[in-house]
């Protein structure tokens, strides 16, 4: 690029002609091409690109650091709670602050008002006075009308015979605003009364996102030695617990929460039951404004069910011994919502298909395994049924019934064969439409509310 310098003449040494004769010079400055302003603004183009991009990702990271937080101090919350309020029964029966032996824990050894024990499941051989399924801890939740706190009473899922014993797991055992995060003060008396206190507490209410809820598996069933009114020695034994604290989120104070109808429910101490049952929810007027869980069955394919499934459990059965076995393959399990030959109408079984979104976990009653659902395949012409792709591989293992287990005399036979292998779950569904109809077919929307599922052991025994 040429340059020229400029020169000057002092205007006595030169007339009027001479400056139009001899131009000024001027020196002309150095500047960007056309081709290099557009490669410098693409530069920056990139670089805005590339800086927008990293605000998403860091408001996630954020969220998930924060909610981990929130796990791990609701999960150390959550066990010094039950290990303080939570009991087990005694080896008193007589005591009058045992209250007949109740117990906080269902599947614990429990006993009646007549000092009589009470079989959790009874098959017309021996009845189980102690199972290792994964029950629910009663807790206290809120209506969305009114504001009134009310338990859970999610133990008329499971106990078809409420009046023939008494048992404080039948009672709530945690407070509503015990579970909350951050903790409140209790609830006013009276939540309807629109007094500056209730209206402060509410206030309060609605800026909480989280809580937690519990499940607890007794880890090994506790014998019950003869002659039949001898318990002093099974309820003087220490007893290890697994307890599975579910950390929980709601999206928006608006979001509320359909509760389980009691009836119909799976049956617990029939493993071979087909009668499938269809669940249902409560009327409107019972939402509640925290994660409620349901109970509701799955199915695990097997045998004859590979070449249609794909990536599903493998099984064989083993020439010697007759057993039916895994074979390991690696691929996650899919699974089938609702189960085949389920009944209920269309919208029921939708229903049942929206419980489980991607990223939806839930509990295996039987085995206490997590899982989490990492892709849902939906089919049918109304969504009717599912496809959930686990986050692992499902073995036979994972499914089989042990042998000592009183529900069964021989858990080789045709009578447990997982071929078709029905399961009952605890699942969190998403929140529903507000002002629903009573009759209006149900629809879960929004996204799973389970943050995590954290897992703890408790030892307890008699004096506690």
């Amino acid at each position: 690029m040429r340059t020229y310098e400029r020169t000057t003449f002092p205007l006595s040494s030169i007339n009027a002609g001479d400056r139009c004769a001899r131009p000024m010079r001027v020196r002309r400055r150095l500047g960007f091409s056309l081709l290099e302003l557009m490669i410098g603004l693409s530069i920056l183009g990139l670089g805005l690109i590339m800086l927008a991009t990293i605000f998403p990702v860091a408001w996630g990271r954020t969220r998930t650091l924060a909610e981990f937080t929130v796990e791990q101090t609701l999960t150390d919350n959550a066990h010094v709670i039950v290990q303080t309020l939570t009991r087990v029964s005694r080896p008193r029966l007589d005591d009058e602050d045992n209250e007949h032996g109740a117990s906080s824990f269902n599947g614990d050894l429990v006993v009646n008002e007549f000092g009589t024990r009470f079989g959790a499941c009874v098959d017309g051989r021996q009845p189980v006075f102690s199972d290792t399924r994964v029950h629910a801890l009663n807790m206290e939740n809120i209506l969305v009308a009114g504001g009134d706190p009310v338990t859970e009473d999610l133990w008329a899922l499971e106990i078809q015979t409420r009046d023939e014993f008494e048992a404080a797991f039948f009672s709530k055992q945690v407070a509503f605003h015990e579970r909350l995060f951050p903790p409140m003060n209790p609830s006013p008396s009276d939540p309807s009364a629109r007094t500056p206190e209730a209206d402060l507490w509410f206030d309060g209410l609605a800026s909480r996102r989280f809580c937690w809820a519990a499940f607890h598996r007794l880890r090994k069933a506790v014998p019950v030695p003869p002659p039949n009114n001898d318990l002093d020695r099974s309820l003087s034994t220490v007893r290890t617990f697994d307890m599975y604290y579910v950390t929980l989120r709601r999206p928006r104070p608006s979001a509320r929460y359909a509760q389980q109808e009691r009836r119909p429910t799976p049956n617990p101490c029939k493993l071979t039951d087909r009668a499938k049952s269809a669940p249902r929810a409560r009327p409107p007027k019972d939402d509640v404004m925290f994660p409620v869980a349901w109970r509701v069955q799955i199915w695990f394919p097997g045998e004859d069910k590979t070449s249609d499934f794909p990536g599903i459990v493998a099984w064989r059965r083993d020439p010697g011994t007759g057993r039916l076995t895994g074979e390991d393959t690696g691929i996650p399990t899919e699974i089938m919502v609702p189960p085949t030959t389920m009944g209920g109408s269309v919208p029921d079984r939708a229903m049942l298909v929206q419980m489980f979104p991607a990223g939806a976990r839930f509990i295996d009653e039987e085995s206490g395994q997590v899982y989490r659902v990492i892709n849902r395949r939906i089919t049918g012409a109304f969504g009717e049924q599912a496809f959930l792709t686990l986050d692992r591989e499902v073995v036979s293992e994972d499914l089989q019934i042990p042998s000592s287990d009183l529900r069964c005399e021989n858990c080789d036979d045709d009578e447990l064969d997982p071929t078709e292998r029905l399961r009952t779950v605890w699942v969190f569904p998403p929140a529903v439409e507000p002002g629903r109809a009573i009759n209006a077919p149900l629809s879960f929307t929004g996204s799973q509310p389970v943050v995590g599922i954290a897992i703890r052991t408790m030892n307890v025994g008699p004096a506690q």
